[in-house]
């Protein structure tokens, strides 16, 4: 990951729909005594062997009144199952093509359908749609597209600290075998888009 793809904010980027710690909540930890440089370039390291392509770290001015990090990310895809999913041997389909495709497997499995449906296949064909579609039109490459937040500690050092802990115990999921949880938790509970104006001078 290059330095030009690591942005760090000092105004906070909190995701919508995630709770806050109350103040009175906010744990120290006197055995984390690492610097926040430290703990921020050792969270890089994890990202990057994640294999993270872009990074925002936000965190607050003032961490007295607001020590919580959010780490916004990207992560490489080379992923092109929806030739399979939606069966187009184009690599360059066009979008009638691919609404044609979606459609015809589609009425297959919609819940509707009096022969029985398939809720979580009429979902994935939604996706291959979506991807195909992006990637005709130029437009695959999301940036900051996952988010983990944390400000459960009273300083944004110890918040990175956790952070990092967090990616580390997530490559785990890799190193023992697993990566489609890891794939399943990025995507169901972390991945999100930028509040409005966060990505404003980042291209």
């Amino acid at each position: 990951m290059k330095k030009s793809d690591v942005i760090e904010e000092t105004r906070l980027r909190w995701p919508d729909g995630w709770e806050r710690t109350r103040i009175q909540d906010r744990k120290p930890n006197s055995q984390w005594k690492g610097a926040r440089d430290k703990y921020r370039d050792t969270l890089l390291r994890e990202l990057e062997l994640m294999g993270a392509t872009a990074v925002l770290i936000s965190r607050s001015a003032d961490e007295r009144l607001d020590p919580g990090v959010a780490v916004w990310f990207s992560l490489k895809k080379a992923d092109f199952s929806w030739q399979d999913g939606l069966g187009l041997d184009s690599p360059a389909p066009t979008l009638d093509e691919i609404d044609s495709a979606f459609r015809d497997r589609a009425k297959r499995c919609h819940p509707d359908n009096p022969d029985g449906g398939d809720i979580e296949m009429f979902k994935r064909l939604g996706d291959y749609r979506k991807h195909a579609r992006a990637w005709i039109l130029g437009k695959h490459e999301d940036r900051h597209e996952y988010v983990v937040p944390c400000d459960r500690f009273s300083e944004s050092r110890l918040n990175l600290a956790a952070l990092r802990l967090a990616f580390a115990a997530f490559r785990s999921l890799e190193r023992v075998g697993v990566p489609a949880i890891l794939e399943r938790t990025l995507d169901r509970a972390f991945k999100t888009a930028l509040p409005m104006n966060a990505s404003e001078g980042m291209q």
